[in-house]
């Protein structure tokens, strides 16, 4: 086993490649998706910038995200201009290099088995395949220092060095300044390895070493931190919410994530478009498949994890048993702690920082029943690995029947296209979801404007701002865009600025009906003109 175990990992990995490449062009880029860029390209919109040598140093996006990942970006886009491909490869490539470093850590701790059929799952799951091609948490990121960090600890325990350990912590430490949800793996893991692997923990323990560990952490985080000594524990001030879903809300949340079915609905949409294009010989099977398996929505991980702790619970002295207990303690920790900060396991961008947990407690019980009968082992990895891929295809085959929904929408570089030959003064989006990718996919050529806060329904209209709007409509002049199906949006600006505009003598001109590649409207292009 151990002389095929790195190439079937390779190549499941490439196969986690072709699948998440199979998305790229069919799901437009969404706001969250190139939050990112809002550090790099303009216009800005960042938090917190730290002044370095008299130029501002970009540190913080939001009170808990940090600008690692647009640091990066700046590096790519200075050598691969912002397009589709260029914002989602690198993202698929560090998913990739998460597999092999997740295979490195389980080889070593638990074997080659384990660590095969773990690359097997994660490798296969739809949500690891559509939020790492499309990154919206962001959840890339820190998967991958996650995993760094952890393969850095274990190394340590096997050959302990300093270096180690304070790689191991600064590792970690940028996992903290991308984004703090960070602490919540970090706790959770800590919290299983006391539990179920004390002596792992304890007998290495001396002050020098956990200083050393948090030093190197600090400095991973430097930017984070330095942003809550100066703006004190602004972080955790903006998190905490009083108002949040119900816990049956998130525990359906979860199950869904478990079991794949999560991002139907959310990503892919179910009425049938007005003009689907001919699809290509890969759509074509991608669709015949979903009909064969009549839509299959949902598969197998998810009870296979009851299976996997009844197991772990009957043969508990085993090592597969005890690494089965660290995952569920881990996993179910992680989850909990999330309910106490704003949206917190709300989404399943949030669920998916656990992975792989729930694959390893899979993997420890296939291994286990390997013991006995490796064929039969061998054939439930195939069935829930299967299920997982069937999954994978639902998704890619409702987007290539339907196309994705509003905010992925593939009308996002057709509309770039349109604002770039019409290059008008100035363009405001009106709406949530328009501007971001805009401004990523323009590479900041575009004069795109934030909407200004006087159209916002709860803002006072002063007269003052009735002479701002003037001067936009008559000197200005730009253009606006709006999506074209508002349902269930909130349309306050779009309301206001209609009012404000007509009691100026403005009425609203419509300029372009923008389509994504399924023949549906989506966006509208708009200017104002002085009603006849």
């Amino acid at each position: 086993m151990s002389r095929f175990s790195f190439p079937v990992v390779l190549a499941l990995a490439l196969v986690f490649l072709a699948a998440g490449f199979i998305f790229i062009r069919q799901v437009g880029v969404q706001q969250d998706e190139v939050l990112f860029t809002t550090a790099v390209v303009p216009p800005f919109e960042y938090h917190y910038a730290i002044e370095l040598r008299g130029r501002p140093f970009t540190a913080m996006i939001m009170p808990y995200l940090g600008t690692f990942k647009a640091h990066l970006y700046a590096k790519i886009f200075a050598v691969w201009p912002a397009d589709v491909f260029s914002i989602r490869l690198p993202m698929m490539a560090l998913a990739a290099l998460t597999l092999l470093l997740y295979w490195a850590i389980f080889r070593l701790t638990l074997g080659h088995l384990v660590a095969a059929i773990v690359v097997a799952l994660l490798a296969l799951d739809p949500l690891y395949v559509l939020t790492s091609t499309l990154d919206w948490g962001p959840v890339v990121l820190q998967r991958f220092l996650l995993a760094a960090g952890l393969l850095a600890l274990v190394f340590y325990h096997r050959k302990p060095s300093p270096w180690l350990l304070a790689l191991a912590g600064f590792v970690f430490g940028l996992g903290v300044w991308d984004k703090a949800t960070f602490f919540w793996m970090l706790g959770a893991y800590s919290l299983a390895a006391f539990l179920i692997y004390p002596a792992a923990i304890v007998v290495p323990f001396t002050f020098r070493r956990l200083g050393l560990l948090v030093l190197a952490g600090a400095l991973g985080a430097a930017p984070f931190v330095y942003y809550n000594i100066n703006r004190p524990a602004e972080t955790l001030a903006w998190t905490p919410q009083s108002e949040s879903l119900p816990y049956f809300h998130r525990a359906v949340t979860m199950k869904r994530t478990l079991d794949g079915s999560a991002l139907f609905d959310y990503i892919t949409r179910q009425d049938a478009p007005p003009a689907p294009p001919a699809p290509t010989r890969v759509e074509s099977t991608g669709m015949a498949i979903s009909r064969l398996t009549r839509n299959f929505h949902h598969h197998l991980l998810f009870p296979a994890l009851f299976a996997a702790l009844g197991l772990a619970l009957y043969v508990r002295r085993s090592p597969y048993a005890q690494a089965t207990f660290f995952a569920a303690i881990a996993l179910l920790s992680g989850w909990l702690v999330m309910f106490a900060f704003a949206m917190g396991a709300q989404g399943s961008h949030h669920m998916v920082l656990l992975w792989p947990l729930p694959h390893l407690m899979v993997a420890c019980a296939i291994a286990e029943v390997a013991r006995r009968r490796l064929a039969v082992a061998l054939g439930l990895t195939s069935v829930v690995a299967g299920s997982e891929a069937l999954v994978t295809n639902e998704y890619y085959a409702q987007i290539v029947r339907n196309g994705p929904q509003d905010y992925w929408t593939s009308a996002a570089e057709p509309l770039r296209a349109y604002l770039s030959e019409a290059a008008p003064n100035a363009i405001y989006p009106l709406e949530w979801g328009i501007i971001g990718p805009l401004r990523a996919l323009g590479r900041g050529n575009l004069p795109v404007g934030f909407t200004p806060e006087w159209l916002d329904a709860g803002a006072e209209f002063r007269p003052q701002d009735q002479a701002a709007l003037r001067h936009l409509l008559t000197v200005v002049n730009p253009y606006f865009v709006r999506y074209v199906n508002r349902t269930g949006r909130s349309n306050a600006p779009v309301d206001r600025l209609l009012a404000r505009s007509a009691e100026l003598g403005y009425q609203e001109k419509e300029l372009a009906i923008i389509n994504d590649r399924h023949g549906r409207p989506m966006y509208v292009v708009t200017q104002f003109a002085p009603a006849p």
